[in-house]
């Protein structure tokens, strides 16, 4: 009798604890724009084709469309990172230590694009995040 309880208990416990980490559990909703100014002026400095630029959980993209991007799961994951950057220093200092690395190290050598270069294989960030389109389409 004791070991039911003990079972049941147990149940009630992990049952409660899903319940209250619910949330924690379900995608966090990361929105993805096509044509974006942002992106296209990130690719004029950067002399690049085809870019993606993140500004907190929105994936700005110039020349390349969102069926493209989400088909290059190595693209998604790396943009993916640096929403999860953003979220871990917050906008003014994660737009502050970029630019600073980024002057200081370049591009390729900057940590933030280092560490997001790394997560490139990271399975589990499809995971935590959702890829959506916005509402309506930014203006270009």
């Amino acid at each position: 009798m004791q070991h039911k309880l003990t079972t049941v208990a147990c149940i009630i416990k992990l049952t409660t604890h899903f319940m209250q980490n619910h949330d924690k559990l379900k995608p966090m909703p990361v929105q993805i724009r096509e044509n974006a100014l942002l992106a296209r002026i990130a690719a004029k400095v950067l002399r690049s084709p085809h870019m993606a630029i993140v500004m907190k959980r929105t994936i700005h993209l110039h020349n390349t469309c969102m069926k493209d991007f989400m088909q290059n799961r190595r693209w998604v994951r790396h943009e993916l990172k640096h929403i999860e950057q953003f979220e871990r220093y917050g906008t003014l200092r994660f737009v502050s230590k970029y630019l600073y690395y980024s002057m200081r190290h370049g591009y390729w050598n900057n940590p933030l694009e280092v560490e997001a270069r790394a997560a490139e294989y990271d399975d589990s960030l499809l995971e935590k995040y959702q890829c959506t389109e916005p509402e309506h389409a930014e203006l270009s």
